[in-house]
This record gives C-alpha cells, sequence and structure tokens, in this order.
C-alpha cells in the first residue's frame, strides 16, 4: 500500500484483518474499496466471480493458465515491482544435522508434482534459497520492509 501511495501520491486508509482470508472477504463484503492480498486468498472470489484481479506486484507476469492474463503493476502503468517473502524458518540453535535434513527435505518437496500443482494454483514463483544467499535476500529484504513500515508510520 505505501509503495501505491508513493507511485500515486495519495493517502489510503489501511484497514487490519487478521489475515488474508478475512482481507479477501471484506472486499467481497463491499466493507473496503480494494486491497493488496496473496493471490490465493482470493482464489474462490476470483473464480466465482465476486473479486477481480487488476495487477500484480511481481517482475513478470505469472506464467500459469489463470493467471497469465493479468498484468505486472508495472505494465498497469505503474512503475513499482515488489516480492514477498514465503519462507520456513527454525529456532536459531538448530543443529547442523537438522538444519541440512530439513534443507534437503524441502528442496525434494519443492520438486513434486503436487507443490508443482500448488505453485501453480497459486500464482507463486518457484524458488529455493538456503543458507548465506538465504540470509543475503532476507537482509536486503528486512531494510525494504522496514524502509516502507517508516514510511507509513508503523514504526519509527
Amino acid at each position: 500500500m505505501v509503495l501505491l501511495e508513493q507511485a500515486w501520491g495519495v493517502d489510503f486508509t489501511y484497514v487490519p484483518f487478521a489475515g488474508g482470508g478475512a482481507v479477501a472477504g471484506a472486499l467481497i463484503g463491499k466493507q473496503v474499496d480494494f486491497t493488496v492480498n496473496n493471490p490465493l486468498e482470493g482464489l474462490s472470489g476470483w473464480k466465482d466471480g465476486r473479486l477481480r484481479p487488476l495487477a500484480i506486484f511481481a517482475a513478470q507476469r505469472v506464467q500459469a493458465a489463470q493467471w497469465k492474463d493479468i498484468p505486472t503493476v508495472r505494465e498497469a502503468g505503474t512503475n513499482i515491482e515488489y516480492q514477498m517473502l514465503r519462507g520456513i524458518f527454525g529456532p536459531p540453535n538448530m543443529p547442523t544435522a537438522a538444519v541440512v535434513f530439513y534443507q534437503t527435505l524441502f528442496r525434494q518437496l519443492l520438486d513434486t508434482p503436487d507443490m508443482a500443482k500448488f505453485i501453480a494454483d497459486g500464482g507463486f514463483d518457484k524458488a529455493y534459497l538456503a543458507g548465506s544467499e538465504l540470509a543475503r535476500w532476507l537482509d536486503t529484504k528486512n531494510g525494504q520492509v522496514r524502509d516502507l513500515m517508516i514510511k507509513a508510520g508503523w514504526i519509527k
């Protein structure tokens, strides 16, 4: 929302909800005018015609059949992109053997047919980062998100 406010020179009223399903429900129920939401959380409303996806924040269109006609925000005329984190985390003192076990397990799960279907149905990007590569990505993302939260007035 902050990225859109900055790009368009507007000030939206942020309405917090307990989760993405509640956000989609509020849009369907006309309690809000539009949402920035995870696509999968509004999918049933889209499929039955109660919601309409306008654009995605990704750098490129999602190539899965049901998503391919939805433009990126940039294609729709606003020069923004934003990638949402989806990750799996463990405690800081997790034993190295456990880290290796779970990294191997999740790497293998990412390549299963069920996961491929989930990724396509949900409009997700398939990606895998671990170790120092993930830590670098998180450091960068943390800085970006922190800046947005400061601009929104949510943190000082």
